[in-house]
């Protein structure tokens, strides 16, 4: 043994050390002196052995006695967790800064199924789809190192999108303008550090012309032409995300062009959209066009694959049914396989044949594995998911409205009556488009008389002179103007301050709240800027502190909001309905609707703004005031209460309420009917929605044809949670530290605190030379203090987004440098990862499948298969050592060897207690139960693999098609307006896109063969010693 050998102990195999070249001799023996992770000890020559480079076998190291430790179970479960990409792994979870929705990973597994890359979430309003865009990202982050993000979004939530990201991932994005997001994109070291981008889609989309246009100088403009003169040749962003996706959903518009422009030159496309979901919308197949502008090129497309995918999900349903029937089953297989999109696919005739008889109906287990495989037939299928808040089990907020109808005083009801017979009276003179123009005025008195008449009092002192007035004739129309002049004859505007009866309603609403809950606040909406600046100054006079927000604010929106939050003087929020889109506040719980807006979708909008994800509260208050006795009060009576608006989520309602609302706003305002009639003509609105409602749900329930699946990948994700495949803090301290020891003696990791992963660290200069050198080769763009010398810093191992904690503290997660270091050095030192496990487990009860005391063989399967797409798996097998009927299930199996990495502790007697040739035979078995597991893996993927490869392939042929007639469509307009240049540029750009195809198509027929590889990569000896409740605290 020479110095500076590598050792371990013969009796610890993973008992790892260096030599020094120190010996010594005792009592005859020879001592070897070798530093240890922990510490140096003299060790007997023949108690160690030198470590070879090749890997060593698991059940030999049993056979041989060469045990491991509970410890190296963990490091072997890390490194493989953080090196490889395994398909039942979701990497993003627990990694953020957000509660733990189950629904909020079902965008996640959908999207790494896509085979278009692709992915539409469509849920409804304030289920956090910001949220399930940034876990997709941190995905794709932690699987294959994405590092270019770029979001686009309504100018309006550029800062809401900053902060999310932030404050919720870690990701610190810059909001740029197109010029500069073209500079980024240009930019050769962004290019390889990476960016997280955010502009606006009103920005960033290109003006009419701009390929032709030579003159206007726009940032849009080149940042078009770039985006073209790139689409086959580069690619400017891994992921795409856009946001509101609706407002491209126009084929013919400028904001649906850009995202044409974006669609090949980025990796991936996320879109996020509240539109209704449903097989007859044009608006989503404009949506799935940009998604896969080669699959869906016309509503026919569309048709065959719900056709297709629609037998596939009866099928489904049927297998899934209590009362399932052979003969219905294969009827709709049967059909499924007549549709042309399955016609060949491999895994549908493979699922006929498997299943022939009707055993197999009776075994729930293998009707579950059905239903799976029928879900992952049609990956067409896989381009759209979708949540709404009646789905969600785990989060429901009950919505109590409350009705204030406030009685007129006798000054307001004289107010009222003149200015609705003012506006009755212009109506008549008028066509039906006017009138639904005088709603504005009507309602503002409804709103607030006191603060309409001030309002038009100021106008009409401002409007003497003949130039202003013709002006603001513009400005305010007609009606308005008329009112103006007259506003000293409508009413007594110091009477109607001193005698508000709404307002003297909302003080003693507010008084109350504030006695009862005096930490809280509210919100106070209002359609009219005049309403929130009398409110303002009567509450601010009656010692209730408010700020305002409105569309005419200086103030930026999330400045208001930040103030709002965080100043505890602040009680009260006046807003209009700016602040009924794009922001989040679920911090209150109670909110006033100050008028009520006839289309109940705006107080929609308000509630959703408070029933979003994150409330606190079980409860949310919303306070509708109007005067009793008007046309609001009528409304709200007939169409709000009937149809139950306030307490139920309208979802995706918007649609269709619009048109009924105007055409019933016009009628009301046009002073041909009673109040009777009226009535009468509300409750025929109220029908009229409700019929439309049920249309609705029904096109949607037939949607899920178009989503493909069920509770399925729920499933999917409530497993990976409860068997907690994540990795933790702890797990990558014992990670790193444990390689540090053994690799760099001398580097310093010293725990600060026993109840927190905070460590002081410092890095031997020999170690902080490679891990310089790593993030320099690797290009890595998060640094690091450990490089540092002169500074002192507080390292914390925790795999979750932090950005509480100050700059004296760096975290040390999944994605540090640090991390990545050490998972690259061991994979090139081929270090020992095959551990043959001994340990022992004292707990009272499991969390959730209960497991018997007693003494278990336990072995762990590594698989990995790469065709279109790379699949890895751990897969896991045990049963008891003593008794052969007593098998676990695999995710028992699993559950049992997280305890282990976790919660085992060292079993120094089971050498001299364990019979390791029979365990080894027990092992034996077990790998070749999982052998056969694994045979059936391989040939299930290799199905999906020649289904996908096919599909591509015929897309890559229909999109070449589609190109060269689009293309030649513009060479031929080039050509006949002389343009040479473009005829040039055209001409090179139809050479790109088919060398590019090419290229794809010879990528894709390389990938039909299917590579796979087995590993035995753990075997462990673990008895489990169930304890009574409470004696493990003793």
């Amino acid at each position: 043994m020479n110095e500076q050998s590598r050792v371990r102990l013969k009796g610890d195999s993973f008992r790892i050390g260096f030599l020094n070249g120190k010996k010594r001799l005792r009592q005859g023996r020879r001592l070897l002196q070798v530093m240890f992770p922990d510490r140096t000890q003299w060790i007997p020559e023949d108690q160690i052995e030198i470590i070879l480079q090749e890997q060593e076998n698991p059940v030999d190291l049993l056979k041989a006695g060469k045990f491991a430790r509970p410890v190296d179970l963990r490091r072997c479960l890390t490194h493989i967790r953080l090196t490889g990409k395994l398909a039942d792994i979701i990497y993003s979870m627990e990694t953020t800064n957000t509660d733990f929705y189950p629904y909020q990973f079902k965008p996640v597994l959908r999207f790494l199924q896509s085979p278009s890359n692709a992915l539409l979430i469509a849920d409804e309003v304030g289920l956090g789809k910001t949220i399930e865009a940034g876990l997709i990202w941190k995905e794709l982050q932690s699987r294959f190192d994405h590092r270019k993000l770029v979001v686009l979004c309504p100018a309006m939530l550029r800062d809401k999108w900053k902060w999310e990201l932030k404050s919720k991932f870690g990701i610190k994005a810059d909001i740029v303008n197109a010029r500069e997001m073209l500079q980024r994109f240009q930019d050769p070291n962004d290019r390889m550090q990476g960016y997280a981008l955010i502009s606006s889609l009103e920005g960033t989309r290109p003006h009419k012309n701009w390929e032709y246009d030579n003159e206007k100088n726009y940032g849009s403009k080149k940042l078009a032409r770039h985006l073209r003169s790139v689409e086959n040749t580069d690619i400017v962003a891994d992921l795409l995300i856009i946001d509101e996706a609706h407002y491209l959903r126009n084929p013919e518009s400028q904001t649906h062009e850009l995202g044409q422009l974006f669609r090949p030159v980025v990796e991936q496309l996320l879109l996020l959209t509240a539109t209704p979901i449903h097989n007859y919308n044009q608006d989503l197949f404009s949506l799935l066009g940009l998604l896969d502008r080669d699959v869906f090129r016309r509503p026919e497309d569309l048709a065959a694959i719900l056709n297709a995918n629609r037998h596939l999900v009866r099928a489904r349903d049927i297998v899934l049914s209590n009362n399932a029937m052979e003969d219905m089953l294969e009827h709709e297989l049967e059909k499924a396989a007549g549709e042309a999109l399955l016609r060949h696919s491999q895994q549908l005739n493979w699922i006929r044949k498997q299943y022939s008889t009707s055993q197999w109906l009776k075994s729930t287990k293998r009707r579950a594995e059905l239903a799976s495989r029928l879900e992952k037939i049609n990956p067409l299928a896989y381009v759209i998911t979708r949540t709404r808040k009646r789905d969600v089990k785990e989060w429901r907020v009950i919505r109590e409205p409350i009705a204030e109808a406030v009685d007129m005083t006798t000054n307001e009801a004289e107010f009222y009556k003149r200015i609705t017979e003012t506006v009755i009276r212009y109506a008549q003179q008028h066509d039906a488009h006017e009138r639904f123009l005088l709603a504005t005025p009507q309602r503002q008195m409804s709103s607030s008389m006191a603060a309409s008449l001030r309002a038009w009092t100021r106008r009409r002192d401002n409007i003497d002179d003949t130039a202003v007035a013709a002006e603001a004739f513009e400005e305010m129309g007609p009606l308005t103007m008329e009112i103006c002049q007259h506003a000293p004859q409508y009413g007594d505007l110091p009477q109607l301050i001193r005698h508000d009866s709404k307002y003297a309603r909302v003080r003693d609403i507010l008084q109350d709240f504030f006695n009862n809950y005096p930490q809280e606040k509210l919100i106070i909406f209002s359609t009219f800027r005049e309403t929130l600046a009398y409110l303002y100054e009567r509450l601010k006079s009656d010692g209730i502190k408010g700020i305002v927000l409105h569309g005419g604010v200086k103030k930026p929106k999330d400045e208001i909001l930040r103030t709002f939050k965080t100043d505890a003087s602040i009680q009260v929020l006046l807003s209009s309905e700016v602040g009924s889109e794009g922001i989040d506040l679920q911090f209150c719980r109670v909110l006033i609707n100050y008028d009520l807006p006839w289309n109940p979708m705006r107080v929609e909008q308000r509630i959703g703004r408070l029933d979003r994800l994150g409330q606190g509260a079980e409860k949310i208050s919303i306070w509708n005031l109007f005067y009793a006795q008007t046309i609001d009060d009528r409304i709200y009576r007939r169409l709000y209460e009937k149809l139950d608006l306030c307490r139920t989520a309208l979802g995706d309602f918007e649609g269709i309420l619009g048109d009924e609302m105007q055409k019933l706003t016009m009628e009301l305002l046009s002073g041909n009917l009673t109040v009777e009639q009226q009535e009468h003509r509300i409750d025929q609105t109220a029908q009229a929605l409700e019929n439309l409602k049920l249309e609705q749900e029904h096109l949607e329930s037939q949607a899920s044809s178009l989503m493909a699946y069920g509770d399925y990948i729920l499933n999917q994700v409530h497993m990976a949670h409860n068997l907690r495949r994540w990795i933790s803090g702890s797990d990558l301290r014992s990670y790193v530290t444990d390689f540090f020891g053994a690799y760099y003696p001398g580097c310093i990791f010293r725990q600060l605190d026993e109840d927190t992963l905070d460590y002081e660290i410092h890095l031997t200069p020999e170690a902080a030379s490679q891990l310089e050198d790593f993030i320099q080769t690797h290009n890595k763009s998060k640094q690091t203090l450990l490089l540092r010398s002169s500074h002192q810093a507080i390292y914390r191992f925790e795999n979750r987004t932090n950005t509480s904690i100050g700059t004296s503290k760096e975290f040390i997660s999944q994605f540090h440098p640090l991390v990545q270091f050490v998972s690259e050095k061991i994979s090139q030192q081929e270090e020992q990862l095959t551990p043959a496990v001994v340990a022992r487990i004292s707990v009272s009860v499991f969390d959730d499948d209960k497991i018997s005391e007693g003494l278990y063989v336990l072995v762990c399967d590594r698989w990995s298969a790469g065709g279109l797409q790379t699949v890895e798996k751990l897969a896991f097998a045990a049963r008891s050592l003593k008794n052969e009927s007593v098998i676990l299930s695999s995710s028992q199996a699993e559950q049992l060897a997280n305890m282990c990495s976790h919660c085992g502790t060292d079993w120094f007697e089971a050498r001299s207690q364990l019979d390791f040739k029979y365990a080894a035979e027990v092992a034996d078995q077990l790998f070749a139960q999982l052998e056969e597991e694994y045979r059936d893996f391989v040939e299930d993927l290799r199905r999906q693999n020649e289904d996908r490869v096919n599909l591509q392939l015929e897309n890559l042929d229909r999109h070449k098609a589609q190109q060269l007639d689009s293309l030649n469509n513009v060479l031929k307009k080039h050509r006949l307006h002389g343009r040479d240049s473009l005829v040039k540029a055209t001409q090179g750009r139809i050479k790109a896109m088919e060398e590019r195809i090419s290229r794809n198509k010879i990528k894709a027929e390389r990938s039909r063969k299917l590579t796979y590889t087995r590993d035995e990569a753990i075997v462990a000896i673990i008895d489990v010693c169930v304890l009574p409740i409470g004696e493990e605290l003793l």
